[in-house]
């Protein structure tokens, strides 16, 4: 599977998902770490990733 992870995700659970394999790219690494959530929502879609945030308030 492939995800993108917000700048708010745990280091742990990149580190679990990396170790069973999957394609990981944090939002920090494509430039977006400040990005608001329709950005993040849009790149993830474009890019066929599962978006993973830990924001309460995602909108």
């Amino acid at each position: 599977m492939k995800f993108l992870i917000d700048q708010d995700a745990y280091a742990i659970t990149i580190r679990f998902l990396r170790g069973l394999g999957h394609d990981v790219v944090l939002a920090a690494d494509l430039g977006l770490s400040r990005a608001n959530d329709e950005t993040l929502l849009r790149t993830a879609h474009e890019q066929d990733r599962i978006f993973i945030t830990r924001d309460r308030d995602y909108q």
